[in-house]
């Protein structure tokens, strides 16, 4: 696992222990990739770290922001696996805006995500899914799924719990979410889970570097990092690709439930937002026709 910061790495991954890490999956109308933009431009996350993104379709971007209130105190591009953290909440985005390449799944899931998500010790992880409608197989009109090893707990939280799929098994989700929950949930599965041994002396010498930073538990052996058990929660939502700025507020709400934090009156949406969907109202009329 490659993990980049601004600053003492050791002491960024330290401020993750003990935090909720949302991890929205690239997925239909890039709707969990709305959600996370909601979450840290309303929540205030700052950005903190970026991870490998060899796995991933290259991407760059310049940093987005709210309109009339730039903040001119992060990097001057944004990268594809890019991580935000508000201490205060105690809550981490690792916003991820580019998709797998095509025969990397598991291998990205399982020697990036996972050993970034145990070695940094979150208590809880949210994965967000989107899905096609147009595939939906029940028919009791639910809109969301939800799956979580703490399933009562997480579903009391929501209010549209009636409109709520509680699903026991991850592979119901996806074979994504399938993959990911398994190698959170039994990192026995494989070496590649488990931070190695370059890993551990990286760690090792960063500490000598910077000894005056807080020591990461187990740093000493190639043991998984992780030391408590992970709560995992996994919300989907079937929604029709298109216009999907809607389906990420409402899905945003949900999120906010799930994390009991209080809801906005209103949403602030950052700038990247403009026009991402055109920006013209559309053409009606004999002037205004299909040609114009």
């Amino acid at each position: 696992m490659a993990f980049h910061s601004r600053t003492n790495p050791i002491e960024v991954l330290n401020s993750f222990k003990g935090s909720t890490l949302v991890l929205p999956i690239v997925s239909i109308g890039n709707v969990p990739q709305f959600t996370a933009d909601l979450l840290i431009h309303n929540l205030n996350l700052k950005s903190v770290a970026w991870l490998d993104d060899s796995l991933v379709h290259p991407f760059v971007s310049p940093v987005d922001y709210v309109e009339g209130n730039p903040d001119t105190s992060i990097q001057d591009f944004s990268t594809s696996l890019e991580v935000y953290h508000n201490k205060d909440l105690k809550l981490a985005i690792l916003q991820q805006r580019s998709p797998v390449l095509p025969g990397y799944t598991t291998q990205f899931y399982q020697q990036v995500i996972v050993p970034f998500i145990n070695t940094s010790g979150f208590s809880k992880v949210l994965v967000l899914q989107s899905k096609d409608s147009a595939f939906k197989e029940q028919s009791d009109g639910s809109l969301y799924e939800l799956y979580s090893n703490d399933l009562a707990a997480n579903l009391s939280r929501l209010t549209v719990e009636e409109q709520t799929t509680k699903l026991k098994d991850p592979k119901e989700l996806s074979p994504i979410i399938e993959i990911l929950v398994n190698s959170l949930k039994n990192p026995e599965l494989g070496l590649e889970m488990k931070p190695t041994p370059s890993c551990v002396n990286l760690l090792k010498l960063l500490e000598t570097e910077f000894p005056h930073t807080v020591t990461l538990p187990a740093v000493s052996s190639s043991a998984n990092l992780q030391q408590e058990p992970i709560k995992i929660v996994v919300l989907s939502i079937y929604v029709y690709e298109g216009d999907n700025i809607s389906d990420a507020q409402v899905f945003a709400q949900r999120v906010y439930e799930l994390l009991q934090i209080p809801q906005p009156a209103t949403w602030v949406e950052p700038v990247s937002w403009k026009g991402v969907y055109g920006s013209r109202d559309i053409p009606v009329g004999m002037e205004g026709g299909i040609y114009s």
